[in-house]
């Protein structure tokens, strides 16, 4: 499949992408507050399920973890990718040109708590993999490498002396935005996923398998 395939599909599903981000920007997921955090972890399994990735919320002593798999074959490696659904507090918000947690377009990007850290890089693995699964787009692997799962979980952001709107926007363009970020129309992001099996997992704090 030839990269241009790639890129004219990311294309097509660029605005339902940039909708599904601003329904996980809406959802307030604020771990030092505990602000909406358990909720947040509903919504994204629920964005999951409607990709047709079967997903839980899986209670621990802290946040629950969102874990989904999508298995093409169970004796191939696991590839885990790795992100976190919740936010830093947004406070204060008189620096704020329109309201945190009500996604907004700006300029050509999109600003909300979380959409450049982390829900925007977060629903691109959910895109992506759902893409790939789906047979839609499947970049060729070399005959010598055997993966076919990937993975994906996070966590927890640490406090951080970032002003309140800091990593708090995302470009909307068909290439990187001037800070680096991606959104799931972003075509430079989506070059780095791989076809195959994918097992999502999110969670603040830490990942299946070790701290972090």
């Amino acid at each position: 499949m030839s990269v241009e395939h790639v890129h004219r599909y990311i294309d097509a599903k660029r605005d339902q992408a940039v909708d599904t981000l601003k329904t996980l920007v809406r959802q307030p997921s604020v771990s030092a507050q505990d602000h909406g955090v358990k909720e947040c972890a509903r919504v994204l399994a629920g964005i999951m399920r409607a990709m047709g990735i079967p997903a839980d919320v899986i209670d621990t002593p802290t946040q629950p973890v969102v874990c989904g798999h999508v298995v093409a074959d169970p004796s191939a490696y696991t590839l885990l990718l790795y992100g976190h659904y919740d936010v830093q507090p947004a406070e204060p918000l008189e620096l704020w040109q329109s309201a945190p947690f009500e996604p907004t377009v700006r300029d050509g990007r999109l600003y909300g708590r979380g959409t450049g850290d982390n829900k925007g890089q977060l629903i691109t693995h959910v895109l992506a993999a759902t893409a790939s699964s789906s047979g839609s787009i499947a970049p060729a692997l070399p005959p010598t490498s055997s993966t076919s799962r990937t993975a994906a979980c996070t966590r927890r952001e640490r406090p951080s002396s970032r002003s309140a709107t800091a990593a708090s926007s995302t470009s909307l363009s068909p290439r990187r935005g001037p800070t680096g970020t991606t959104t799931p129309g972003t075509k430079a992001g989506w070059r780095r996923t791989l076809p195959g099996c994918w097992s999502i997992c999110w969670r603040p704090w830490s990942i299946l398998g070790g701290a972090c």
